[in-house]
Formats: C-alpha cells, sequence, structure tokens
C-alpha cells in the first residue's frame, strides 16, 4: 500500500509539474496548431475543445485545466490534436513495434558488449584491449541522432542492404535501429566489465586461488568473471 500510494503522488508530482511548466513556454498552442491567419470562430473552437477556454470564452485557469487533463486521461479522452485519435490507442498500436526494437538493441548491447570487455581483461594491454577501448569510447562518443543516418547512408542507399524504414521486410528492418541504439549501452557495457573484472583479479582471493595452483583459465572464468558480473547485471536491469 505505500508504495502504491508513493507511486500516485510521483504521478500527481510529475503531472503538476510538467502541466505548470507548459503554462510558462512561450506561445499559444492554438497558434501553433491552426497558425496565426486562421479564423477567430476556428480559434476559439479549437481553445474549447482543447479546455483552454470555457463555455464564456474566458481563460481557464491551471487549475481547471489540470483537472480536465486527469478526468481525460482517466476516462481514455485524451485526444491527439493532429488525428483526433485517443493518445492511449495510438500509444497501444506502437507498443509492439516499440518493445521489439528495445529488445533487439538490447541483445545487440549484450552479444557484443561483455564479451568484448572480458576478452579486453582477459588480454590486458593487448593490441585487443585497445581496439575494445577504442570502440568503447567511440560508441558512447558517437550521438544517436548521428550514428542512424550514416547507417541508412552507407547500408540502405549506398550498398542497398537493408531497408529505409518501415516493418514490412520483416525482421531485417529492425537491425539498423537496433544497432543505432544499442551500439552506446554495448560500449558503456564493455568498458564496465573490463573495470569490473580487472578490479576482481586484484582480490586477495583470486590470488590465493592462483596460489592453490588452479588453472589461469579456472581462475578467470570460474572465480573472477562471476564476480564481475553481478554489477553489470545490476546496469542491464536497469537499462
Amino acid at each position: 500500500m505505500k508504495k502504491f500510494l508513493s507511486i500516485l503522488f510521483v504521478m500527481f508530482g510529475t503531472t503538476v509539474i510538467v502541466t505548470g511548466l507548459l503554462r510558462l513556454v512561450p506561445g499559444d498552442p492554438v497558434d501553433n496548431i491552426l497558425g496565426d491567419q486562421a479564423p477567430e470562430e476556428a480559434r476559439i473552437a479549437l481553445a474549447k475543445s482543447l479546455g483552454l477556454r470555457d463555455a464564456n470564452n474566458q481563460p481557464t485557469g491551471f487549475i481547471t485545466q489540470y483537472t480536465h487533463f486527469v478526468r481525460s486521461a482517466v476516462t481514455n479522452d485524451l485526444k491527439s490534436y493532429r488525428t483526433q485519435r485517443p493518445v492511449f490507442t495510438v500509444i497501444a498500436e506502437r507498443l509492439p513495434y516499440t518493445l521489439v526494437l528495445a529488445f533487439a538493441a538490447m541483445l545487440i548491447a549484450i552479444l557484443f558488449g561483455p564479451p568484448l570487455g572480458v576478452l579486453a581483461a582477459f588480454r590486458k594491454n593487448s593490441w585487443l584491449d585497445i581496439l575494445t577501448m577504442v570502440f568503447a569510447t567511440l560508441g558512447a562518443a558517437i550521438p544517436r541522432f548521428w550514428l542512424g543516418p550514416m547507417l541508412l547512408l552507407i547500408f540502405s542507399i549506398k550498398l542497398q542492404l537493408l531497408p529505409v524504414s518501415g516493418i514490412e521486410d520483416g525482421a531485417i528492418s529492425i537491425v539498423l535501429p537496433a544497432i543505432s541504439l544499442g551500439t552506446a549501452l554495448a560500449a558503456i557495457l564493455a568498458r564496465m566489465t573490463r573495470a569490473q573484472v580487472l578490479e576482481v583479479l586484484g582480490e586477495d582471493y583470486i590470488r590465493t586461488a592462483k596460489a592453490k595452483g588452479l588453472k589461469q583459465a579456472s581462475v578467470f572464468f570460474k572465480h573472477a568473471l562471476s564476480n564481475a558480473l553481478i554489477p553489470l547485471l545490476t546496469v542491464i536491469g536497469l537499462q
């Protein structure tokens, strides 16, 4: 019950803050939708439908607008001003594609990030370690809004290997978006994995295992890696 009440409190506080900040944004929503050259009758009608003016054509206050928003959200009456369709319906239609994309991006990050970090730690200061850290640095530094168009330019337009957009081509359509989204997380996971593995390798129980004559591979994978992955799993879970 405490958690449920805390969730309600957070939702209430967030919606109040966002609604209040939107009132401070310069410009008129009616002008943004219709343009400043629209007839006055159309402007008044839209303002009333959005809850910005009451029946007497007077501007509504913050509490009235917020109450209208909450009532519309609870009754699924929030509508897109572009399509006039319920917002939750539009979200529900696109949610499956969003989940597939998120899963694919996470899969790419997990398949490439931790293994590269393990190899870099296992071969510390080697060329493999250097290449992995270069990839990790570039992957974290390159912005997604630049990487996405570059992938399209190379693989879709120049080489014509992958589709530009849409889902009509099946699973192959998700490759470029997933790579664009998963690269940054893969780079972060690679750096974290390398740092955690190297930190664990310096612990006393690792030196004890080596002193007992255990093979290097056994010490690395059985003792060091299993403990180094604990913080990594936490980060992956949060992502």
